[in-house]
């Protein structure tokens, strides 16, 4: 589980600055498991979800396994949305003139994160898109019974190399990965 200096400094890294979601980036150590890194996080509004209009202001964040959007109000009240990345089936992003939207599409529903910062959607977007079609490509290569494929060390390591050049892994994270996969 990452500390809260470990998230604010991968937060910084791609220019993700808390506006009104102080408080929501500092209960982030508490919602993510032991085996879970951040892979994006943005700040918006949450909008049509579940027939509701709006939500409220908070952070969405990105796991291997989820995507969550996560509120805190004033009063202490909190609301947590969770899409698990297998339910998904789409993820896009509409820019405006000055800030863009993520679109979710989970079980005939579709959510709406509104007024995010441009590179922040995009980011996001991207990385939910990468790991639908890895979640895709792996669920539908697999046939029980099948004995896998081996899988070179050079291909992981393009995969890795190809993960940080998207952004999805941190220079720590794919030097971690890197070294476990050169020491098998």
């Amino acid at each position: 589980m990452p500390s809260i200096d470990e998230i604010k400094t991968f937060a910084a890294s791609f220019g993700f600055k808390p506006f009104i979601t102080k408080s929501e980036l500092n209960e982030l150590p508490k919602l993510l498991t032991a085996d879970e890194s951040l892979l994006a996080v943005a700040e918006g509004a949450l909008k049509y979800v579940h027939n509701k209009k709006e939500v409220g202001v908070g952070i969405v964040f990105v796991t291997k396994k989820r995507v969550v959007f996560f509120r805190k109000s004033i009063i202490g009240t909190t609301t947590k949305e969770e899409f698990p990345i297998g339910k998904l089936s789409a993820a896009s992003v509409r820019k405006g003139l000055a800030m863009s939207s993520i679109f979710i599409r989970s079980s005939g529903d579709e959510v709406e994160i509104a007024n995010v910062d441009k590179k922040q959607a995009e980011h996001t977007a991207a990385v939910i898109s990468e790991l639908m079609n890895n979640y895709d490509q792996n669920r539908t290569t697999t046939v029980v019974g099948a004995v896998p494929a081996p899988v070179s060390v050079s291909d992981e390591l393009i995969k890795l190399a190809d993960l940080k050049a998207k952004g999805i892994l941190t220079e720590e994270e794919f030097l971690a990965e890197k070294q476990k996969l050169l020491s098998r």
